[in-house]
Formats: structure tokens, sequence, C-alpha cells
């Protein structure tokens, strides 16, 4: 494969790549896909059996409640978290995409140096 076969074949590469990330993040944002399950943290707890006894520590024989209060569920942590992951890594393979269309570019374009004259020494006559 010749230098300008190789060079159209990185740029429609890196073309797809850039129309593939765009794509993603579109279909992510819209809510067609779900986004990449990075994140898993559990919720934001509060205890508060432990206020009601520095509130009364004179009572001791209060049956043991379930006293603890969600604060933050766990979805709403996660979902922003895994957005921004998604959107990091299609980033990313933007960037990839962006710097194989530049390599191929620069295959597929003829260089021409002149030296006193209009002779060039690398294209052939």
């Amino acid at each position: 494969m010749n230098g300008k076969g190789l060079g159209y074949f990185f740029v429609f590469i890196g073309i797809m790549m850039i129309i593939g990330s765009a794509v993603g993040v579109f279909l992510v944002f819209s809510g067609r896909y779900q986004p990449f399950q990075v994140f898993s943290l559990p919720p934001i707890t509060l205890d508060l059996s432990g206020l009601m006894q520095a509130e009364n520590p004179d009572i001791t024989d209060v049956p043991q409640a379930n006293l603890e209060t969600e604060l933050i569920k766990s979805d709403v942590l996660n979902m922003p978290l895994n957005l921004l992951a998604s959107i990091l890594f299609m980033g990313f393979l933007l960037n990839v995409g962006f710097k194989i269309a530049t390599l191929g570019v620069q295959l597929i374009r003829p260089i021409k140096v002149t030296l006193r004259g209009e002779k060039s020494i690398l294209e052939p006559d």
C-alpha cells in the first residue's frame, strides 16, 4: 500500500472514530443508551441513633430502632459520575480519531520543496 492509500485509510478511520464518539455522546444524553457503569457508590446515610442517645443519656431501655436516614440516594451520586466518565472516554476517542485523521492528511498531501527555481527534488518529474 502506497503512502496516499494509507493516508486515505487513516483519514477514513479517523473520521469514523470522530463520528462514532459524537453519536455515542448523543445517544447517551438522549437517553437511548445508558452510560458506562464505572461508579457504583453506596448511598450517603446518616445514623440518628447516636443523636438520640446524646440528647437523652439516661434512657437506656429504648428498643433499637433503625434510625438511619438516607441523605443522598445512590442514583443521584452515580448517574452524574457515570455520565462524566462516559463523556471523558468519548472525548478521548474523539481526540484519537482526530490524531489519526491528521496523520492521514499529512500522508496524502504532497511535500514540495523548491530550491533555486521551480524544480522540486522530492516530487518525481
